[in-house]
Order: structure tokens, then sequence, then C-alpha cells
């Protein structure tokens, strides 16, 4: 896929890639969090804490996360949470073409 010039690849993250990328998906939940709570200050503790949770659910095959990668390096992600994950793998997949 190419965004503005640049080659962006999407592909679902295995539980190694998550544990890698552990500070830029960290700091990644916490810029989210200062964007949608501006009022608000502190959330190093709160980020770290829903990437604990992200990895449980995450191991336990409850949750999906999609990644952004471009040369190598995570850029975005989103993240699935549900009833039926394989159900949505297999959704997911065939939007991505993998």
């Amino acid at each position: 896929m190419i965004v503005k010039d640049k080659e962006v690849m999407i592909k679902l993250i295995v539980i190694d890639e998550f544990l890698h990328n552990k500070k830029v998906l960290i700091d990644m939940l916490r810029e989210n969090l200062e964007i949608n709570f501006p009022d608000r200050r502190n959330f190093e503790g709160y980020a770290e804490d829903s990437y604990e949770k992200m990895k449980a659910y995450l191991l336990s095959a409850e949750a999906i996360l999609i990644g952004a990668f471009e040369e190598d390096k995570l850029i975005g992600f989103l993240w699935a949470l549900g009833y039926a994950p394989f159900v949505l793998v297999k959704k997911v997949k065939s939007l991505i073409n993998i």
C-alpha cells in the first residue's frame, strides 16, 4: 500500500513483534490518551497498564492487533477485542489480502 509516496505494509502483529515494539506501542497509547483527554496529564502508567492488558488479550487469543509498518518501523496500529477473534482474523486477512 502506498501512502503519501511511502510504502506502508499492513499486517497482523504476532506476539514476538508486539513484545519487540513495546516502547513504540506504549508511546502510541500515551499519545492517543493525550490527544483525547487534553485536560489531563500523566498517562504513562495508564499506557503501560493498557499495553499489559493488550498483551494478555493477545496471548489468550481474545484479540488481534493489526500494524502499519514503514521500513519495518511500526507507525500505527488497530486492535480488536471480540467474542470470535478467529472469525475476525479471517475477515481481516481477506480485507488486507494476507
